[in-house]
């Protein structure tokens, strides 16, 4: 039986993790600081343990494993340029201590990185593939780069096997509704659920590739079950929708204040995610005005 650890259990996409890694049939190890996320998100069949990557000690709680899924991390962009000391620690620091702990172990890591290490601007075409040239343009895009050079560096010189994964946008359920680290579906939904007006920042044209959170948990183990031993991948949809338009498919009678645009933000995202789908079969299943339309569904029962 394979032996994994998935960092961020208790977390929006890595409690997703854990439920497919068990449905794998794997020993499923888990750790998580409950900053963010919540303990009642992790499968009774992990073993769980409260604490932060950048202090425990992983051996004595976990011993060897086969594998790393580092979800954990400290997210979204406009929180990064108000602490970006505190996001750096979290997410280099513990960052370079899992990738030690990996090597100790021989085991293969699954990075969670971000689309949005493109950044804001140079992006000639779109859709955007795994080459086009990188323009991190918030302190956690470029922490997210810097993982990834380490991942690469290491596998160079210590033979580190590893698979990063370019998340487009992830949704679904489990996700954060308010605060600073909420995205803007979580948002959406949580004002149409307190009949409140929805928040759009600039002109509500700007759009995203928006990709289902199961959809991301079956890359994860599709891609560690693979004979893959480096390589980077996007994980999108290849369909993108503006911000209206979602407010639109949740509820056309809610109001919208429309805010300052912010800093650090592309206008326009779009996976190509052939490459996933050429070396391990990937590819994306649920679409999400379909999703948005069964959760007010729900909301409304």
């Amino acid at each position: 039986m394979k032996k994994v650890l998935v960092t961020g259990a208790a977390g929006f996409i890595g409690s997703h993790i854990v439920d497919e890694a068990l449905s794998y049939g794997y020993e499923v190890c888990g750790i998580d600081n409950l900053s963010t996320g919540k303990k009642e998100n992790v499968n009774s069949k992990c073993k769980f343990i409260g604490g932060d990557i950048l202090s425990e000690d992983f051996e004595a709680h976990f011993g060897k494993v086969d594998g790393i899924f580092h979800t954990a991390a400290l997210a979204r962009i406009q929180p990064s340029f108000n602490s970006p000391v505190k996001y750096h620690s979290t997410n280099v620091i513990g960052t370079l201590r899992l990738i030690e702990y990996a090597i100790r172990c021989n085991a293969k890591i699954v990075f969670s990185s971000s689309s949005s290490v493109y950044g804001v601007k140079g992006i000639l075409s779109m859709p955007i593939d795994e080459e086009y040239p990188l323009n991190p343009s918030s302190p956690y895009a470029l922490q997210k780069r810097f993982c990834e050079q380490y991942l690469e560096l290491f596998n160079r010189f210590y033979n580190l096997r590893y698979v990063t994964f370019r998340y487009f946008n992830v949704y679904g359920p489990r996700q954060i509704y308010d605060g600073s680290y909420a995205a803007v579906i979580g948002i959406f939904l949580d004002k149409y659920m307190k009949n409140q007006p929805f928040p759009i920042y600039g002109d509500g044209l700007q759009k995203r590739d928006f990709t289902f959170v199961k959809d991301v948990a079956k890359a994860n183990l599709m891609a560690f079950e693979s004979d893959i031993s480096s390589g980077v991948y996007n994980i999108g949809t290849g369909i993108n929708h503006s911000v209206v338009n979602v407010a639109n498919y949740i509820s056309r009678d809610t109001s919208i204040d429309y805010l300052p645009e912010r800093l650090g933000e592309a206008k326009e995202t779009l996976a190509d995610y052939r490459k996933a789908f050429t070396h391990f079969g990937w590819k994306p299943e649920i679409k999400l005005n379909e999703w948005l339309k069964d959760e007010v569904s729900k909301s409304r029962v």
